[in-house]
């Protein structure tokens, strides 16, 4: 039987690219979150918030102030605010919402995800919806 060798720290190093790929990957649902919850009008974000599973509605809801939902802005603003809550460049922040939002259709209802998606101008709605 062959001896294998392991290096040492290398399932250290496999963790900790994992451990900073779900953290990435834990920004980009939380920016897409929160960037269409101060978009969305009140009742249309709370009726989202009810639809999401429990982890994930606590995300949804940190830090919210209802008051001043929803937040107007156009399609260069949404991705503005994306952008700066997950610290991606510009040219790759289209295709990342998109990709949370794929992902999002895999384990969400789509007419869940339509009925809000409706609530948003057509220009944020084009955004936001992943290319078929």
């Amino acid at each position: 039987m062959p001896c294998r060798l392991r290096m040492p720290g290398s399932s250290t190093s496999r963790r900790l690219r994992g451990a900073r790929r779900r953290h990435a990957v834990y920004r980009l649902l939380r920016a897409w979150l929160h960037t269409l919850r101060d978009r969305l009008p009140i009742d249309a974000a709370v009726h989202f918030g009810a639809q999401l599973p429990t982890l994930i509605r606590g995300v949804y809801y940190e830090g919210w102030d209802p008051h001043p939902t929803p937040v107007k802005f156009d399609r260069q603003e949404y991705l503005n605010r994306f952008c700066y809550e997950t610290s991606l460049a510009e040219e790759n922040a289209e295709k990342a919402v998109r990709a949370v939002t794929g992902a999002l259709f895999l384990h969400m209802p789509p007419e869940q995800l339509g009925h809000v998606f409706n609530a948003l101008p057509h220009g944020l709605r084009s955004l936001i919806t992943p290319a078929v």
